[in-house]
């Protein structure tokens, strides 16, 4: 019947009462409270619950249940006594189970006095839920560079890490309460210095705010590190196969990757912790340097519209860092969403040689530590920061804690430089070059070639790689290579006319295109009037003699530089007569005519240009009266070439007159005659031929 009881009053007061802040008392009689210190937890966390107002001495009963009756049977949610001190007031602490019927529970803390009567509510919730991995990045049935997101430990067995490489943080937070101004803040810290030898040594992340999409992560520094090293491409599975619970966090997860997220790239502030190996900010500012600025990725379920870190703080003084020490980092958000990624890596301090750039010094880098591993943690949620970058509305996160293993972290090897690739013309040699850095002395051994000397001269005959294995005096291997490509020379050849070519024709020749350079030259019956010799094409204008040539040569270099030179020779002339288009025509002329008429205007063409006509009359030639006369067109090209065509005149010379051979002979006709007769048959004859006799009365 009171459980009864208590769930109406819960039910009554649940619509009112959710939204207050946490350490509010919910319900009171006559001055009676109870707060809780947290108005959201996280299973498997301790809330305290203080009460005030109470009989001084009096037997309490505290009780938690949820509110809406679910699950109050279970040993958790049974009540249990506590004892007011002489103000009346006590502390309790209540386990917030981890048996999953917490998930997102809304629940009310009952404090009921014995003596007094008095009773007190305060309500809160089980809605924070955490998911903190880092990247394995050579797990059994993974493979190298097919990361595995895991809550365990980071070590050999499922990773190859080598001093340089960063490890992969992922924290997805999910159910997270309202706060005032809408501001989220999260806590957390890495191990700075393990024995006083360098651990994580500052964070990475992406190196440009909004640089790229949304689809992309918060890890490209972290990648382009760990690629390099591993040389070997990642595939980074960035939602993971195992995320939650929930076991909505999955989908929830690729949603926020999608454009359905949103997100924000907040700059990580500069370190500028005095360690006693000297500037965290040097090397820093080193790995920028070659990398760009680190900023931390965050992604939301609604926009995020600002972003920033409280400061960085190191838990010992400056070159205090000679046992086990910390960093911490404060990031606040300030938006409406309920679930939250982060996405950031750790930086595994590097010791190298001598204390410069990156480098902390022999033995003073991660792969120096032995032992125990080292850690990241969480250590809270809240909303916004207050002095001292402390949390308000704070939410316990638990034992969150990402490890990795400082013995199985590879010593960064020795590291050489090597002569820049070459592009060498086939037939030529080239030298190669490596330097070493590390502890010598160094033994060398190059592949290809099986060389054992720093400095190598090869002349392969196709692209080659080549690739030199350093050992330095602690046994440790590194190796570099260059790539000599071996380029042919190019094909060459002219694109133009083989000729023969008319006199003071102009004609183009082109050398291949895409060439990086081009040199001309021309001797003989031909020039070039632009005065330009270095393009892929040359115009040429031939001479004017005749039976003459001209060469061009062309030397043509791709962009190796490596040359080839072709020739073109062109005879200029031209062996084809004018063909004639038009021919005056002649005709008879009649009898006596007075002359010839004077020469006609023909025409002709010519393959080399317009010919010259010109004409001449030939003997006249007789025929008795007959008389005839031709005259000759002749057309000349430029070459002598020539050709003709005829015109021819006939007429007839005649001065003597016809002689007749016999004449009619008239009469008398007599008396009154009916008319004189017709005319008679008159014959004649003449030397120019027959001549035409007519009669007249």
């Amino acid at each position: 019947m009171k459980n009864q009881l208590l769930q109406k009053c819960m039910f009554v007061f649940m619509t009112v009462c959710c939204s207050l802040l946490m350490a509010t008392p919910v319900f009171a009689q006559s001055g009676a409270t109870i707060v809780t210190n947290q108005a959201d937890y996280m299973a498997g966390t301790t809330a305290i619950f203080n009460g005030s107002g109470f009989s001084p001495g009096e037997t309490v009963i505290v009780h938690v249940v949820h509110l809406d009756g679910t699950h109050n049977e279970v040993e958790a949610h049974q009540p249990f006594n506590t004892v007011a001190d002489s103000n009346g007031d006590f502390v309790v602490t209540w386990f917030v189970p981890n048996d999953g019927f917490e998930d997102n529970a809304q629940l009310v803390v009952t404090a009921t006095g014995q003596t007094s009567g008095l009773s007190a509510q305060a309500f809160f919730s089980d809605n924070v839920k955490v998911d903190f991995r880092q990247s394995a990045n050579n797990d059994g049935g993974y493979g190298l560079g097919n990361i595995h997101w895991i809550n365990s430990i980071v070590q050999q067995s499922n990773s190859t890490f080598v001093e340089g490489m960063s490890c992969m943080q992922r924290i997805v937070i999910s159910d997270i309460a309202a706060t005032s101004g809408n501001v989220h803040s999260l806590k957390f810290s890495h191990q700075f210095t393990k024995g006083g030898i360098h651990a994580y040594d500052f964070l990475t992340g992406r190196s440009g705010a909004g640089s790229s999409a949304i689809t992309e992560t918060g890890w490209d520094q972290a990648i382009a590190d760990d690629e390099a090293a591993n040389m070997v491409t990642y595939s980074i599975n960035k939602c993971g196969d195992e995320l939650g619970p929930p076991n909505t966090l999955p989908a929830t997860c690729a949603t926020l990757h999608s454009a359905a997220g949103y997100f924000i790239d907040i700059e990580i502030p500069d370190d500028t912790y005095m360690s006693q190996d000297g500037p965290t900010l040097q090397r820093i500012q080193a790995y920028e340097a070659a990398r760009g600025n680190r900023f931390i990725r965050v992604y939301g379920n609604f926009p995020i519209t600002s972003g920033s870190f409280c400061g960085i703080s190191h838990d010992v003084a400056a070159g205090a860092d000679t046992g086990d020490s910390k960093v911490d980092y404060t990031v606040s958000v300030t938006t409406t969403s309920d679930v939250l990624i982060f996405e950031f890596a750790g930086h595994l301090s590097i010791g190298g040689y001598g204390n410069a750039g990156e480098n902390w010094g022999a033995g003073r880098g991660s792969g120096a530590i032995n032992g125990g591993p080292y850690h990241f943690n969480l250590n809270g949620l809240g909303g916004a920061t207050s002095a001292g970058c402390a949390l308000t509305e704070f939410v316990s996160l638990g034992a969150q804690d990402n490890q990795i293993k400082g013995g199985d972290i590879i010593p960064i090897p020795p590291t050489c430089n090597i002569t820049a690739d070459q592009t060498i013309c086939n037939g030529q040699s080239a030298t190669i070059e490596t330097i070493p850095a590390g502890t010598g002395p160094f033994s060398f051994l190059w592949s290809p070639g099986g060389q054992t000397s720093s400095s190598i001269t090869v002349s392969p005959t196709q692209t080659t790689t080549y690739t030199v294995t350093i050992t330095d005096a602690q046994n440790l291997t590194g190796t570099c290579s260059t790539t000599v490509t071996v380029v042919d020379a190019p094909t060459c050849n002219i694109a133009g006319t083989n000729g023969p070519v008319c006199p003071g024709a102009s004609n183009q020749f082109c050398a291949p295109a895409g060439m990086a350079s081009y040199i001309w030259t021309i001797v003989g019956n031909g020039t070039v009037p632009s005065g330009v010799y270095n393009g892929q094409c040359l115009n040429v204008v031939a001479g004017t003699a005749c039976d003459q040539s001209y060469t061009v040569t062309v030397t043509i270099a791709n962009s190796t530089g490596c040359p080839s030179t072709c020739t073109k020779t062109v005879n200029v002339n031209d062996t084809t007569p004018p063909v004639f288009t038009f021919c005056p025509l002649g005709g008879d002329l009649g009898c006596n005519p007075a002359g010839v008429p004077a020469p006609g205007a023909a025409t002709a063409t010519d393959a080399c240009g317009a010919p010259t006509i010109t004409s001449a009359l030939g003997a006249i030639s007789e025929n008795g009266c007959l008389r005839s006369q031709t005259r000759t067109y002749t057309a000349t090209d430029g070459c002598l070439n020539t050709s003709t065509c005829t015109q021819t005149f006939t007429w007839t010379v005649d001065t003597t007159p016809p002689v007749f051979t016999f004449c009619p002979l008239g009469g008398d006709l007599g008396c009154n005659p009916a008319g004189v007769p017709g005319p008679g048959a008159a014959t004649a004859t003449d030397a120019c031929g027959a001549p035409t006799i007519t009669s007249a009365l």
